[in-house]
């Protein structure tokens, strides 16, 4: 048996599956917002740190040019 929270008959039957719903529900609700988390834009040149130094990836780029 599926749940769909669109479904009016699905409500009501118990608590179980009204959480299930409902956590179904939001989840959909928030799908643009979470993915939009998920996966930030970086403005800024991406790095990296070792022995103890951050290098610009852009940088270390133009040194072999």
């Amino acid at each position: 048996m599926s749940l769909n929270y669109l479904n009016p008959n699905d409500w009501g039957k118990s608590p179980l599956t009204d959480n299930a719903l409902r956590l179904q529900q939001l989840q959909a609700e928030n799908a643009e917002e979470s993915t939009a988390i998920v996966e930030p834009e970086f403005d800024e040149p991406v790095g990296v740190w070792r022995d103890g130094e951050y290098t610009l990836l852009s940088d270390k780029a133009n040194e072999s040019t």
